[in-house]
């Protein structure tokens, strides 16, 4: 198990690269367009261009926003309980949030598909769309490999080399 989770470290960590990636060619692509607004050449499809290199970016951050707990977490009612109880309300969270995940991830992926198959662009822009919504469901299937891991290791934590010793 650990090489798996190690795997899909290296995953999340490929995934936040790809979406820094976009990121950047997104904020290079406004940058673009506000120069060439001074001289009143405008792209037709930026905006939508624009909306789904962020959607993608954001899509692809979330696996390794989990994997560092990069968010907010309150422990209001869950932190007062017995540390039994807890691990209880972690495994069965970890489990339904890595059900819930996947089940998103595959339908955007099939949604993905069915586009890819119709060649359906977007509003009339000629737009190729599926590619994007791949990236989407990719950044949230990381999201579920990430809770698989936490649900793995709420169930068996990971012994530390004091416990080995005695």
């Amino acid at each position: 198990m650990r090489y798996l989770t190690k795997l899909i470290e290296s995953l999340s960590i490929w995934l936040i690269r790809l979406a820094a990636f976009l990121l950047a060619l997104m904020v290079g692509l406004i940058c673009v367009e506000i120069v060439l607004d001074v001289y009143g050449i405008s792209i037709p499809g930026t905006s939508q261009l624009k909306g789904w290199l962020g959607a993608s970016s954001a899509a692809l951050a979330l696996g390794y926003t989990q994997l560092i707990k990069g968010h907010l977490r309150t422990n209001v009612v869950i932190g007062r309980l017995p540390g039994v109880v807890q691990r209880i309300v972690d495994a069965l969270s970890c489990l339904v949030l890595m059900f819930f995940f996947g089940f998103v991830a595959r339908e955007i992926t099939f949604w993905a598909y069915s586009l890819m198959v119709k060649g359906s662009p977007a509003g009339g822009r000629g737009m190729v769309l599926y590619p994007f919504i791949f990236l989407i469901g990719l950044g949230y299937a990381g999201l579920a490999l990430i809770f698989l891991i936490e649900l793995w290791k709420t169930l068996i934590p990971e012994r530390s080399a004091a416990d080995e010793l005695g």
